[in-house]
């Protein structure tokens, strides 16, 4: 019951949790390797608060739902089922920091994808409740992925 509660607790906020204003990560770069199916991505952080993680989605339809969480190509404890958090490494304890580069983040796919959808959150320092950033979802088409 523990592990469930901890999932819902990730996949479900808490009432009103919402991402502080001047919150914004950014996509500037995406590249696939249909050989190996690995996308990467780099983000910056665009914003004005630490940027804690972010849930990624997939389509393989031009247009249509988000439903497939990509899976870091390395999965950790804490970045897998369609979770990445910036921790540890070059991140410092957590976070990717206003004005800062990701170091290229890399997932894996089966089949093919058409396009990404970004969904960035920080974390509630007093209660360690997920802060979904709604207004900063990142929607993106993908080349090469296929």
């Amino acid at each position: 019951s523990v592990l469930v509660f901890a999932w819902l607790k990730v996949y479900i906020p808490g009432n009103n949790a919402k991402c502080p204003d001047g919150a914004s990560l950014v996509i500037i770069e995406s590249s696939c390797n249909a050989a190996t199916n690995e996308i990467s991505i780099i983000f910056q952080n665009k914003g004005t608060f630490d940027i804690d993680g972010f849930y990624i989605k997939s389509r393989n339809t031009e247009d249509g739902a988000f439903s497939v969480g990509l899976e870091p190509k390395v999965p950790t404890e804490m970045n897998k089922g369609g979770i990445f958090y910036f921790a540890g490494g070059g991140y410092g304890q957590f976070g990717l920091k206003p004005g800062k580069l990701s170091t290229g983040e890399e997932f894996v796919y089966s089949g093919s994808i058409k396009a990404i959808q970004i969904e960035p959150f920080v974390l509630d320092s007093e209660t360690g409740d997920f802060l979904i950033c709604s207004n900063s979802v990142i929607t993106r088409s993908v080349d090469d992925c296929d």
